[in-house]
C-alpha cells in the first residue's frame, strides 16, 4: 500500500492572530544608534595605518618590472606590497575565483599592482606616485561570447571559460552548466508554437551607501579583523586557512555594516590588508576604498542570453529552452554565473514537463561579477518574461491568461518531471505553498489593470510625443530555506526568564537581529524587550557559514533559533519537573515560568526552578552535516510566486522613460515584521528601477577609463525619479506545521524577492512603443535609438 503523502493545510492569515510578538511592527533594534551617530562603523574606528592602492591603467597587462624603493624610502611609509612579496600561494575564496592576492599578471582596469599602508592616506598617496612600474601590455576582451572563441586573449593560461577549466561548484554533478528536466527536443516537437529572443542584461554596482572597509592587526600570531562583511563566518575561514593558523586565533568583528547587497563577502582588498598589518609589525591598518574604487570592485554579472519557448496552440507550455552567457569579470567564479541556477530561483516559474538551462561562466577583462540581490531572478525573467509575452501575442491570449495557466500552485510536484541534469541535491517535490493566483489578481488590481491595459504593443494613452502603458512579468523566488548544516544557533535563557539570542548571521540593515529576536521572545513567550543578541562577533561560537546570502537567515537561522529555544525548555522541563512532582511533557515554559499544563496559577519562577546556584540554560541548534536543502516537511519544499506590476510613460522624441507607478507582490508567508517587509518590498522594487533605467557601467575602450564610477555619474535612482510605489504582500501559513518546524512561524526570506522586476518596465515599454526594449539599462539614449530604427515618431 503506498505510503500517504502529507498535505499542506492553508491558513489565511488574518489581524486577529493570536501571537504577541510576531506579526507586530517594532522599529529595529539599533535603529536609534544610527540615527544619532553613536553606531560605530570600521571606518570610524581608530586606526595606525592606511592602505591606498596602486591599480593597473591597463585592462591586461604583466608586470615587466616594478620598483618600490622610491615609495619604501619616504617617512611614514610601513610596508609596501607587491606580487614579488604576497605568499606564493592562492586565497580559496568562496565568491571569488581562486587567486594570490597579487599577481604579475594583471587583467582589469584597477587590478593590483602594489598597496601602501602609511601613518596617514596622504602619505600613502604620495608613496604610489613614487613607484616606478614597466607593463607589457597584452590584449583585452570585454565580451564573454567574443571571449570563448579559440583565438581570443587569454586570461588564464587555461582559458576564458571557468566552467571548463576551474569546475563547477562542489554541489554539481554535470560536465558543465546546465540543468535540465524532461526531453526539450521532444517538447519542441509537440509545440505548435515556438517564439525564442536574445536580450543583453548589463552589469548593475551593488552601491551600498559604505563603501568595502577593512582593519586589521596582529598580537604575535593572533589576527583581529574588523570588517564590513556579510559573511564574518566565511572570511574566518578563509583567513585561517590563507595564513595557515588556527581558527582559534582569527577573530572576525563587525557589527555595523552600512549595506551590502551581495558585494561584500571575501576579496582580495582583505587579504591585502592583513598581509600589510602583518608587515607593519601587526599594527591596526585600514582600506578603506574609496567611492570610484568601490564602484568598480564587484557589480552582477552581465548576461548576454538566449530563450526559447514552445506552447500548444492553448498555450499550454511544452518546452522551455535558456542559455547564457556570463560575464565574470577578472576573478569571478560561479557565483557570477552558473550559481545563478541555484536554489531553482526561476527555473520553476512555469510548470513545463520540459526545460534546460544553461550557463557559461567566462571571465573578460573587466572588474569581476558577483552575486547580487535576486542573484540570477533579474537575467532570467529579462529573457523569458518578453518572451512569454510575444508568446501570447503570437497564440492571440492575454498574457496575464497565459501566465496563470502555466504557473504551478499549491502542491503542485515541481519540476513536474524528473531532473535529467541536476545541481545535486535539489530535489523533485510538492511546493508546500504557492499563491501566485491571488497575488496576480491583487497586483492586477492595484496597478488598475483592466482600466489601463488595451493590448500587447498598444498604449493606453498618447498624448503629444507622450505614450502610457502598463506592463507586467512574473517570476519564482527562493524562500532561503537552505544551507542548515552548515548553520548553528544558541539562545541562553537567563535565571530571571530573559534571553540571550546567539548567531552568526549579519545585519546589513534589513532587521535580521531584530526579527531572531521578536522571534525568540514569541517562542519563549517573554516580552521583546528581554531578548538581546550577539551577531557580527565570531568569538560568540555561533556559525553561519552562508550568513547574509540568498535571504537565508530569516528561514534557516530563524528556524534553527527556535529548535535551540525547544531544546532551552526541554532543559527546564526536566529541571522543574521534580519540583512539581509530574513529567517533563506535563510542564508548559512561558513568560519566564514554569507551570502544570492547564494550572497557570501554580507558576514557578525561573529563579525558583534553576536555584542561584544553577547556570543559566543553553539551548542548540544546527543543521543535520552536509544539509544544502532541506525538505519544510517531508516531500515537501518551500518556493514563492514574484509579481512586479509598472506603469511608465515614454516620450517617443526623447526617448526617456518615465516611471508612474510601480506595484510589487511577494509572499512572505508570515510578516514577522510587518513595516521591516514592507521596507524590502519597496527597496527591492527601487532596485529594480535603477536596473530598468539608469544604472549602467561605461567602459571607454581607447582611453582604458570607467567613466561613471561615483554617485555623480552612476546613477542610482533619486528622490525625485521614484514613482507612486505600492506592494502586495500575501500571508499564508501551513496550519499543520508547528512553529519551530520548516519556516519559523511559516515565515519566508523576501530581502531578494523585489529586486528583480526590472523586465516589467520593459514590457511596459514595448506596450507604450510596440518597441521592444532587448537591453538594459534602457537610457532615454538607448530607446531613442530603437525608437528611430523601428521609425516611431
Amino acid at each position: 500500500m503506498a505510503k500517504a503523502q502529507p498535505e499542506v493545510v492553508v491558513k489565511v492569515l488574518t489581524a486577529d492572530e493570536e501571537l504577541k510578538v510576531v506579526g507586530k511592527s517594532v522599529p529595529i533594534l539599533e535603529a536609534r544608534e544610527k540615527i544619532t551617530g553613536r553606531a560605530k562603523y570600521v571606518e570610524d574606528m581608530e586606526a595606525e595605518l592606511h592602505v591606498k592602492i596602486l591599480g593597473s591603467p591597463h585592462p591586461h597587462a604583466m608586470v615587466k618590472k616594478i620598483d618600490t624603493s622610491g615609495a619604501e624610502s619616504l617617512e611614514g611609509v610601513e610596508a609596501v606590497l607587491t606580487h614579488e612579496n604576497v605568499p606564493d600561494k592562492l586565497a580559496e575564496f568562496g565568491s571569488h575565483r581562486f587567486s594570490p592576492a597579487m599577481d604579475q599578471h594583471l587583467r582589469y582596469v584597477g587590478d593590483y599592482v602594489a598597496a601602501v599602508a602609511a601613518r596617514s592616506e596622504a602619505i600613502a598617496e604620495d608613496a604610489l606616485e613614487r613607484i616606478e612600474v614597466e607593463y607589457e601590455i597584452l590584449p583585452a576582451v570585454f565580451d564573454p561570447e567574443e571571449a570563448l572563441k579559440p583565438d581570443a586573449p587569454k586570461l588564464f593560461e587555461e582559458g576564458n571559460d571557468y566552467g571548463a577549466s576551474k569546475g563547477l561548484p562542489f554541489w554539481a554533478e554535470y560536465p558543465r552548466g546546465i540543468q535540465e528536466w524532461g526531453d526539450v527536443d521532444q517538447g519542441f516537437k509537440e509545440a505548435e508554437v515556438i517564439v525564442e529572443d536574445r536580450v543583453d542584461v548589463t552589469p548593475q554596482v551593488h552601491a551600498a551607501l559604505e563603501t568595502y572597509v577593512i582593519m586589521a592587526g596582529w598580537k604575535e600570531k593572533e589576527l583581529t579583523v574588523w570588517n564590513a562583511t556579510q559573511t564574518p563566518t566565511e572570511l574566518r575561514l578563509m583567513l585561517a586557512q590563507y595564513f595557515d593558523i588556527p581558527l582559534s586565533k582569527v577573530v572576525v568583528l563587525s557589527e555595523y555594516v552600512g549595506g551590502g547587497f551581495g558585494g561584500k563577502y571575501t576579496g582580495r582588498y582583505q587579504f591585502v590588508t592583513c598581509l600589510l598589518s602583518k608587515m607593519a609589525g601587526g599594527k591596526r591598518t585600514r582600506w578603506a576604498l574609496t567611492r570610484e574604487e568601490a564602484t568598480t570592485y564587484c557589480r552582477r554579472p552581465r548576461g548576454k542570453l538566449h530563450a526559447k519557448i514552445g506552447a500548444k496552440r492553448d498555450g499550454t507550455i511544452t518546452a522551455l529552452d535558456f542559455k547564457g552567457y556570463f560575464d565574470l569579470g577578472a576573478y569571478g567564479n560561479y557565483h557570477g554565473g552558473s550559481n545563478g541556477f541555484h536554489l531553482e530561483g526561476g527555473l520553476l516559474s512555469y510548470k513545463t514537463p520540459n526545460a534546460r538551462f544553461e550557463a557559461f561562466d567566462v571571465h573578460t577583462n573587466h572588474f569581476r561579477a558577483e552575486c547580487m540581490r535576486s542573484v540570477q531572478m533579474p537575467l532570467l525573467a529579462f529573457a523569458i518574461e518578453p518572451v512569454v509575452d510575444q508568446l501570447a501575442e503570437k497564440l492571440g491570449m492575454d498574457p496575464v491568461e497565459l501566465r496563470l495557466k502555466n504557473m504551478p500552485k499549491t502542491g503542485d510536484m515541481m519540476p513536474p518531471t524528473e531532473y535529467t541534469q541536476n545541481a545535486g541535491y535539489y530535489p523533485t517535490a510538492r511546493l508546500d505553498l504557492y499563491p501566485g493566483e491571488q497575488m496576480m489578481k491583487e497586483v492586477l488590481e492595484k496597478i488598475d489593470w483592466k482600466k489601463k491595459y488595451k493590448g500587447l504593443g498598444k498604449p493606453a494613452s498618447i498624448e503629444g510625443p507622450k505614450r502610457r502603458a502598463v506592463g507586467l512579468a512574473y517570476c519564482m523566488g527562493y524562500t532561503g530555506f537552505t544551507v542548515d548544516g552548515a548553520t548553528s544557533v544558541r539562545v541562553v535563557v537567563d535565571l530571571d526568564g530573559s534571553a540571550t539570542v546567539y548567531a552568526g548571521s549579519q545585519e546589513l540593515g534589513q532587521g535580521i537581529n531584530t526579527t531572531l529576536c521578536m522571534l525568540a521572545a514569541e517562542a519563549l513567550g517573554i516580552p521583546l524587550e528581554q531578548v538581546s543578541i550577539v551577531t557580527g562577533d565570531t568569538r560568540s561560537g555561533a556559525f553561519d557559514l552562508y550568513a547574509a546570502r540568498s535571504s537565508h537567515q530569516l528561514a534557516t537561522d530563524g528556524h534553527l533559533l527556535l529548535e535551540a529555544v525547544e531544546d532551552a525548555k526541554r532543559q527546564i522541563r526536566e529541571l522543574a519537573a521534580p519540583m512539581l512532582g509530574v513529567a517533563s511533557e506535563e510542564i508548559v515554559v512561558s513568560g519566564g515560568k514554569c507551570h502544570v499544563k492547564g494550572n497557570p496559577e501554580g507558576a514557578m519562577a525561573m529563579l525558583d526552578v534553576c536555584g542561584p546556584f544553577v547556570p543559566p540554560v543553553e539551548g542548540k541548534a544546527a543543521g543535520a552535516p552536509m544539509s544544502l536543502y532541506p525538505e519544510v516537511k517531508p516531500g515537501f519544499k518551500a518556493k514563492q510566486p514574484m509579481i512586479m506590476a509598472a506603469e511608465v510613460e515614454v516620450d517617443v522624441e526623447t526617448g526617456e522613460v518615465t516611471p508612474l507607478k510601480l506595484v510589487s507582490g511577494m509572499f512572505p508567508g508570515r510578516m514577522v515584521n510587518k513595516e521591516v517587509v514592507r521596507g524590502q518590498a519597496l527597496g527591492g522594487a527601487t532596485q529594480s528601477l535603477g536596473m530598468a533605467l539608469w544604472e549602467e557601467v561605461k567602459f571607454d575602450m581607447e582611453t582604458c577609463t570607467y567613466l561613471n564610477k561615483d554617485f555623480h555619474d552612476y546613477r542610482i535612482p533619486r528622490a525625485l525619479d521614484m514613482p507612486e510605489m505600492d506592494c502586495v504582500l500575501v500571508e499564508e501559513v501551513d496550519h499543520e506545521s508547528p512553529a519551530h518546524e520548516g519556516l519559523p512561524y511559516g515565515g519566508r526570506g523576501i530581502g531578494e524577492m523585489g529586486a528583480w522586476g526590472a523586465v516589467a518596465i520593459a514590457n511596459a515599454v514595448y506596450n507604450a512603443t510596440g518597441i521592444r526594449m532587448k537591453k538594459s539599462p534602457m537610457t532615454a539614449e538607448t530607446v531613442w535609438e530603437a525608437l528611430r530604427r523601428e521609425g516611431v515618431r
